[in-house]
């Protein structure tokens, strides 16, 4: 029993690409507008939060019965590309448990972040305007 088919609901790999690639666009995006948004700390938290829930809700979206599979593939590619893009891998001491300890507390900040958005993305696609079920709605 592999990632294809488990209790966990059918594995959708083209939804984890792209919610990375959401990813990595609004983290670099975060990070251009850091200068920008020193002077305004509640801006700089909502765009924060939205580099993991964004992601999050377009691959629960696109694979609202693979949520969980989600959100443990996005947590752990932020938490990898987080880590890099922070300076974390640069000379990292291996026998030190420093970058060890950054890089799980970024994958549990990720996957929350992404299990909120992911979620959001399942209800929106199941209930919302994303619902097949609307279209047949009277």
């Amino acid at each position: 029993m592999g990632l294809h088919r488990n209790s966990f609901g059918t594995y959708h790999g083209g939804a984890v690409l792209v919610g990375c690639l959401v990813l990595v666009t609004l983290s670099l995006l975060r990070q251009a507008t850091q200068p920008f948004v020193e002077s305004l700390p509640m801006l700089a938290i909502l765009m924060s939060v939205l580099v993991f829930v964004v992601p999050g809700a377009v691959a629960g979206a696109m694979a609202p019965r693979a949520w969980l599979w989600n959100i443990v593939m996005l947590g752990i590619f932020a938490g990898a590309f987080l880590t890099w893009q922070v300076g974390g891998f640069e000379r990292p001491t291996w026998r030190s448990p420093l970058p060890y300890k950054v890089f799980l507390v970024l994958v549990a900040f990720s996957a929350l972040g992404c299990a909120v958005g992911s979620l959001l993305g399942v209800v929106a696609r199941r209930y919302g305007p994303l619902s097949r079920d609307r279209l047949r709605r009277p």
